[in-house]
């Protein structure tokens, strides 16, 4: 179907400028320091939880939820991938930029493709599926092992609903590899969170596992202070403070450094916070060092560059060795060079002190760090000062400068935050910020709250005598009113713009541009055809002169359109093409989908099916790849449709399925109750009456809720043709009529003339020929008038006695036979369909060669091992065709690893071996690791042992054949160049096969009287075995009965020299006797 909003835009915004700058600390894992005490209880819970995808770990603040995933990081072998989430992340394309950062930090080269699909995409919040999908399948394609995803601090910004959907998705689609592990100080408001846990999918740990218990209190308090505390005073601590550890340092730390006797650990453990830092942390530093905590506190995190540039301080890293050296709650960055931040809880009272002692300090300084920030270009972090600090033209500064940048970027919700945040008088004086701010809000369809603030603009800027911008402001107000469906209201405004704008310099250009198109499309809108496209046309004269691709590209789209709608089919073809070699030049895929797909949609209702196939087809790639579900929905809708009228229903059904799954994810009202309504009339023409009717039940419900009197009368002519077809003719009329004044009243004369189409036929069957006849010729005349007919040749297939009956009661109406020659032709075109064939998928084909160097083939393809050891434990596994316990596995690959760590390398590995290979290409049942012995595969060690256990059985000049196949798939020695105790026992055991196999076939050879044979085979045996003497004794007799006296008698000095030399034997008395015989 054809989507009748074309791509609307102000200006042309397109993608392309430098990322913002991201904060390579946030992705860094903090430093483990060397008084955090392991905490082996949870470590070891964190090491068992690889089975789950997710991993929450809630608590207040100060119980060690950074410190323990610090610690895990170090202690486990998988890679961590680390994201310390703050109030800036609130921007989802912030969170997503620094979210591919942190992945790509520990694998190089990750993120390209959803980091273009992010650039391509302006509006992130209105599709977030194919984002979810794209980071998915990126993660599949590009990160073979496991590995955790650690989100850090989640609540600064757990109230973000765009957020928590994302890794709602995210956590529901990534596969097994990924581990997301969520640390918080509140639960996450995952949607989809119980469900993971009645799945086992998520674990967590709360608050009651992270409280120090006392026996960790007693090994904390001896490692970092070398002080013995008793069990009892260890119980006492812990049930005073609830194990919540920074409460008992701050309490109880000054006393175990004074006293290296247990009786220190006395005192009340409820003191003050705010008294315990002044007294007896800020109190006992040097007075330089007491000035440098106040004053760095304004930072975020300081490093020496921002400690000299905002604190005018020469020597800062002195400064920051003191405070490593005396432990004053700082965490460090791995590979980030200088940069420390302070424990939260430190910093605010720091900064509540430096307020405290010295309010002009405090906001001089802070005045300091907002301007190094915005030199930076760290524009959250500079704003969020400048509003504390009531600074507000400076933030009215940075929205002007950003502006573009954050649109282009597509970080709408910072930029609306930063404006939402400033007092209503400080916008009303700045008109620019106000038109931003409603550009946002009409992205977001908040059309109202645009208006009014587009308005308010207006009459700042016609006040200040700006009037060429007041006049592009009013322009975008006429926009808001066309997509609100105040068509008149729409012109009028737009009309009074243009003397306004009647110069010729580019700003009023395009106004005019700008102007005039929305005219015309309201035109269109309104019914007014001609009008609409006339200024239309003016339009793109005026973006061809401005050189202008992109709207050229847009105003060429409408063009298209508008010939749809005027019946002028051929124009319609001729514009879109045009559209498409803008879309072409520039290269989005986004119009590209949507013109493309305009242009199918007319091929179909010419009847040019095949070309309509190719251009939806295209359309629905594009779509995809640029991510844009809205268009991709009325792809696979037109589709459906396509596939319907060709009788294909099948395919027909999967289309519309696959609408309705896209617009799951970005909620388009109306193409819901379209493709609800066609999967229902599919169901009818395929005889499910009883499916239709309970689809067309949901599309009148959704239809209504809607509002739509559009969507309604559609629905209604669905149902009276249900009605009619079930023989309740009464009840179609009822509907049919209904339809027919909705249709009507509206103006949508394609569907009004189904309708007519219908209702004549239904009437027919009631035996009402006159009305029959009449409601043909309407539908006919619409069909005149819109200029195409192909549907009426497609509708009317139900309806061919109606059409005889009406050829007969007008024999010489020419377009009324044509019409049923082209239904035959069209059902004829059906009917010669093949029947379609069921495609099944087979299992991959799998080739295992063990004998001689390991080799493994998928589908006639070497397979690519990411790690060697993936590929052993799959030979290993063939081996033991009942399959070993994880701890078998673990004995043998990985001895000396702890068991605690075993899981999350074991799972690693076996993730790694099927993702090469098949993901049930290693089954897990009953405790049990082992292969899929009932895939599809070949083993060449099974092929090898079975055609030996065959020999038996077979004549003899069969054997020799069998043998000579058999032999040959023997390449070499068992798993050649894999040198591992577990495969030495199993290489000696095929190599005897093969040995004794080989002598069996050199008898056969011999006892048919084929020496020649014979001896090819012993010289094969003492090329894989040297030492065996029975072959070179009978390389010894066969060749001197052949003769060949000079080669027997080497076959013998060679045979002895080997023993001699090699072994320190001699040759056997039967050897030495047949060598005598020999030179006899």
């Amino acid at each position: 179907m054809s989507e009748k909003q074309p791509l609307d835009g102000f200006e042309s915004v397109q993608a392309g400028n430098d990322a913002l700058p991201l904060v390579v600390t946030k992705i860094r894992i903090p430093r483990r320091r060397e008084d955090l005490l392991p905490r082996r209880r949870l470590l070891d819970f964190l090491h068992a939880q690889l089975d789950r995808k997710l991993i929450l770990i809630s608590a207040p603040a100060g119980y060690g939820k950074t410190s323990l995933l610090a610690d895990f990081a170090q202690d486990t072998d998988l890679r961590v991938c680390w994201y310390t989430l703050d109030a800036f992340d609130r921007d989802l394309r912030v969170f997503l930029d620094h979210l591919i950062a942190a992945i790509a930090f520990c694998f190089p080269g990750f993120g390209g493709r959803t980091a273009a699909l992010l650039a391509a995409k302006t509006d992130l919040g209105r599709s977030l599926y194919p984002i979810v999908a794209t980071l998915v399948q990126e993660i599949y394609d590009t990160i073979p092992e496991y590995f955790f995803l650690v989100l850090d601090d989640h609540h600064t910004v757990e109230d973000e609903e765009l957020l928590n959907e994302f890794l709602d998705l995210f956590v529901t689609y990534v596969d097994e590899n990924c581990h997301l592990i969520i640390a918080s100080r509140t639960l996450p408001a995952l949607p989809s969170l119980s469900l993971l846990v009645a799945r086992r999918q998520a674990a967590g740990l709360s608050i009651d596992e992270l409280r120090f218990t006392p026996r960790e209190i007693q090994d904390l308090v001896k490692q970092n202070y070398q002080v013995e505390v008793s069990a009892e005073q260890a119980s006492v601590l812990a049930e005073r403070t609830g194990g919540w550890i920074t409460g008992l340092l701050l309490s109880s730390e000054h006393r175990w450094e004074q006293s290296r006797r247990a009786a220190a650990v006395r005192g009340t453990i409820n003191v003050d916070l705010y008294d315990y830092f002044t007294r007896q942390v800020l109190n006992r530093q040097p007075p330089e060092l007491r000035e440098f905590l106040l004053d760095s506190s304004v930072l975020d995190e300081f490093s020496p560059e921002l400690c000299s540039s905002v604190l005018g301080i020469e020597r800062p890293l002195e400064l920051l060795d003191q405070l490593r050296a005396r432990n004053l709650f700082v965490t460090e960055y791995e590979d980030s060079g200088d940069r420390l931040r302070y424990h939260d809880l430190f910093r605010e009272f720091l900064q509540e002190s430096l307020r405290r002692h010295s309010q002009d300090r405090f906001r001089q300084l802070t005045l300091r760090a907002a301007e190094a920030y915005a030199q930076r270009r760290e524009w959250e972090r500079a704003v969020s000062r400048y509003l504390a600090l009531g600074e507000y033209q400076h933030v009215v500064e940075i929205v002007s400068r950003t502006a573009r940048e954050m649109f282009e970027t597509g970080r709408w919700d910072t930029l609306a935050n930063w404006i939402d945040a400033l007092p209503e008088d400080v916008r009303a004086a700045n008109p620019e910020v106000l038109v931003s701010r409603a550009k946002i809000h009409t992205e977001r369809a908040n059309y109202d709250q645009a208006l009014a603030l587009y308005e308010q603009a207006r009459a700042a800027l016609s006040a200040a005598g700006n009037t060429a911008r007041a006049a592009k402001v009013q322009v975008m107000e006429g926009y808001i009113l066309g997509y609100q469906g105040r068509y008149a209201e729409a012109i009028a405004l737009c009309q009074e713009v243009l003397p306004l704008v009647a110069g010729e310099t580019h700003d009023e250009m395009v106004s005019t541009a700008l102007a005039v198109r929305n005219i015309g499309l309201c035109q269109l809108k309104q019914g007014q055809m001609a009008q609409g496209r006339q200024a239309l046309e003016r339009a793109r004269a005026l973006y061809e002169a401005l050189h202008n691709p992109f709207d050229l590209g847009l105003v060429c789209h409408d063009l298209g359109w508008a010939g749809e709608l005027l019946g002028d089919l051929d124009s319609a073809i001729e514009y879109y093409r045009a559209a498409l070699d803008r879309w072409q030049q520039i290269g989005n895929p986004g119009p590209w989908a949507n013109t493309l797909n305009g242009l199918g949609v007319v091929y179909h209702q010419q009847g040019r099916y095949d070309e309509a196939q190719q251009a939806l087809e295209d359309a629905l790639e594009r779509s995809q790849a640029a991510g844009d579900l809205r268009v991709e929905a009325f792809v696979w809708a037109s589709l459906g449709d396509l596939h319907r009228d060709l009788g294909r229903y099948p395919e027909a059904k999967q289309s519309y399925e696959q609408a309705l799954e896209v617009t799951r994810h970005c909620r388009i009202g109306f193409i819901i109750t379209y493709t609800l309504s066609a999967v229902a009339n599919t169901a009818r023409l395929q005889g499910d009456l009883a499916g239709c009717a309970k689809q067309l039940q949901k599309a009148m419900d959704l239809a209504a809720q809607h509002g739509s009197d559009y969507e309604i009368g559609l629905c209604h002519t669905s149902l009276g043709v249900l009605a009619s077809q079930m023989g309740d003719l009464d009840g179609g009329l009822h509907h049919l009529n209904e339809a027919v004044r909705l249709l009507d009243a509206g103006g949508f004369r394609r569907d009004l003339a189904v309708a007519y189409l219908h209702r004549a036929g239904t009437a027919f069957r009631a035996g009402d020929r006159q009305a029959a006849r009449e409601d043909l010729e309407r539908s006919r005349v619409l069909a005149a008038a819109l200029g195409f007919d192909q549907f009426l040749v497609v509708e009317g297939r139900e309806y061919r006695d109606l059409v005889d009956y009406a050829r007969q009661q007008a024999p010489d109406d020419d377009a009324l036979a044509n019409l049923r020659q082209r239904m035959a032709a069209h059902q004829a075109r059906i009917a010669a369909q093949p029947e379609p064939v069921l495609h099944v998928q087979p299992e991959p084909a799998l080739r295992l060669l063990a004998l001689g160097p390991p080799q493994v083939e998928l589908d006639g393809q070497p397979v690519q091992w990411t790690t060697q050891q993936s590929r052993d434990l799959l030979f290993f596994l063939l081996q033991q065709p009942r399959g070993l316990r994880k701890e078998e596995l673990g004995a043998v690959f990985w001895p000396d690893h702890p068991p605690r760590k075993l899981d999350g390398i074991f799972r690693s590995t076996v993730y790694r071996l099927r993702r090469s290979l098949f993901r049930e290409s290693i089954v897990f049942e009953d405790g049990l690791y082992r292969f899929d012995w009932q895939s599809d595969y070949w083993f060449d060690v099974e092929q090898f042992e079975d055609a030996l256990e065959e020999v038996p059985q077979k004549s003899v000049p069969e054997q020799i054949e069998h043998l000579e196949a058999t032999l040959r798939l023997y390449r070499g020695d068992y798993l050649e160049g894999v040198y591992a105790d577990w495969c030495t026992l199993e290489r000696e055991r095929l190599r005897e096969r093969c040995l004794r196999a080989r002598e069996s076939l050199a008898g056969l050879y011999v006892d048919a009287g084929d020496l020649h044979h014979a001896i090819e085979q012993y010289q094969q045996l003492v090329a894989q075995d040297p030492y065996r003497e029975t072959a070179h004794r009978e390389l010894m007799r066969w060749h001197f009965r052949l003769g060949d006296r000079v080669a027997a008698i080497r076959q013998y000095h060679l045979c002895s020299q080997l023993l001699r030399d090699d072994l320190g034997l001699s040759p056997s008395p039967d050897t030495d006797a047949l060598y005598l015989k020999i030179i006899g």
